[in-house]
């Protein structure tokens, strides 16, 4: 590790023209940036992009020249290394597998299994198999090639009425997928989840309920195909029969290898482990925990994203009927106030109505008392007019607003001290 040196700007500048950057900061302990950023801070000319290109290939480059500098705190340069330790620790850690888990007890268990404390390990022989594994061994002393894959694998049979495990190997390999799904099964139901086949789901694969959440699993050895080159008696039944007779395209060929998949109940991929060069499967059953423990934790968060949705839904929607009722009592407010407002007029045209009505009447009174003197009552003329000023009075809106101003005023004359208010014009 280099240590802390320093140097005058003429030795700096001295070393920047003679060893390229990247290689000096480097026995600095810098990156080229940071002696990039001290020599312009202390006005220490650099070489061009370039420069050493061309001083390699023999070609004539100039060399700037150290600018004077006045300033004493310039004068000498400082260089302190990085610390690589110091670098490493303040590098941020990865996190941990709990902690990228939604649920902190999914996370809890997700670290228990991936520190490998309680693996699952697959037995050299099988002994004590789980009962559907031994069910399945039965089924496969019965089982013959199924005639709806084209593969050529082995499907095990039903025992009985119960239906086995979804299992389909060659005959080379039964062994050891038994031993596998017996140590997976086990595994399992050590860990509290439940492993079933029901009759239902025959021969769709083993059954998972584990966490609230529903997984198939199934256990089989892929096969290659190659084209398939018919043989002397293919060749000649078709010479024979060419449009009664044909032979299969593809010919198919077991690899040797297993594939484990755990599925979700809606037939889903969630995680697939196959033999390759240098794994094998059952050294690697712990990743169907981890991912049923993943999917698990998926749902629960999908869960809650979705519940936070909802909720947020359902507040913009409360938002939006306080809005509409704020809205449309906005709108009653103003049409009963556009209604006293209309009233008002109304009333005072109906007074203006009255007031023309009362000079009308008193005109007619004039005119008759100009040609017949006094107006006598029982005539009628005197008896229209009357009922023509009680039409004036009925409908006079003044009259109205006076006599309820009297009933107010009247507690007042006889010793009640409550303050009257100023009438106002009564909505119609």
């Amino acid at each position: 590790m280099c240590e802390k040196q320093t140097f005058t700007r003429q030795e700096l500048y001295e070393l920047v023209w003679k060893t390229p950057m990247r290689r000096l900061a480097r026995q600095f302990g810098l990156s080229d940036v940071g002696l990039a950023k001290t020599c312009q801070r202390h006005n220490i000319p650099k070489p061009p992009p370039g420069y050493w290109a061309k001083k390699a290939h023999g070609k004539i480059v100039r060399r700037r020249s150290l600018p004077p500098c006045d300033d004493p705190a310039l004068a000498t340069i400082t260089i302190c290394p990085r610390s690589t330790t110091a670098n490493l620790e303040d590098r941020a850690k990865p996190p941990s597998l709990g902690s990228t888990f939604f649920d902190q007890e999914l996370g809890r268990l997700a670290e228990l299994e991936a520190s490998g404390e309680d693996p699952i390990v697959a037995a050299e022989s099988l002994r004590s198999p789980h009962p559907l594994v031994a069910r399945t061994q039965e089924g496969f002393s019965a089982s013959k090639r199924d005639r709806y894959h084209r593969e050529p694998t082995l499907c095990p049979r039903m025992v009985g009425d119960l239906c086995c495990l979804e299992v389909r190997v060659g005959p080379d390999t039964i062994h050891r997928a038994l031993r596998i799904m017996d140590a997976l099964l086990k595994g399992l139901e050590k860990r509290g989840y439940k492993v079933s086949v029901p009759i239902e789901q025959w021969q769709r694969g083993t059954v998972i309920d584990a966490l609230g959440s529903r997984f198939h699993i199934r256990l089989r050895e892929p096969a290659l195909r190659h084209k398939h080159i018919p043989n002397e008696k293919e060749r000649d039944a078709i010479k024979k029969a060419p449009h009664f007779h044909s032979v299969p395209t593809w010919d198919y060929a077991l690899t040797g290898e297993l594939l484990l998949e755990l599925q979700h109940q809606y037939g889903s991929p969630i995680c697939t482990i196959r033999d390759g060069k240098n794994r094998r499967v059952e050294d690697h059953l712990s990743k169907i925990l981890l991912a049923i423990l993943r999917s698990v934790d998926d749902s629960k968060r999908q869960a809650a994203i979705d519940a936070e949705k909802a909720r947020q839904r359902a507040e913009a929607e409360q938002r939006r009927r306080e809005e509409e009722e704020r809205r449309k009592a906005e709108e009653r407010r103003q049409q009963e106030e556009q209604a006293r407002v209309d009233g008002l007029f109304a009333e005072a045209v109906q007074w203006n109505r009255c007031i023309q009505l009362r000079a009308y009447l008193g005109a007619v009174r004039e005119l008759d008392d100009e040609y017949h003197g006094s107006l006598e009552p029982n005539t009628q003329l005197g008896q229209w007019l009357h009922w023509a000023e009680a039409i004036a009075n009925q409908y006079d809106p003044l009259l109205s607003l006076k006599a309820e101003v009297e009933v107010s005023v009247a507690p007042a004359v006889h010793g009640n001290t409550e303050t009257i208010s100023s009438p106002v014009t009564k909505p119609r």
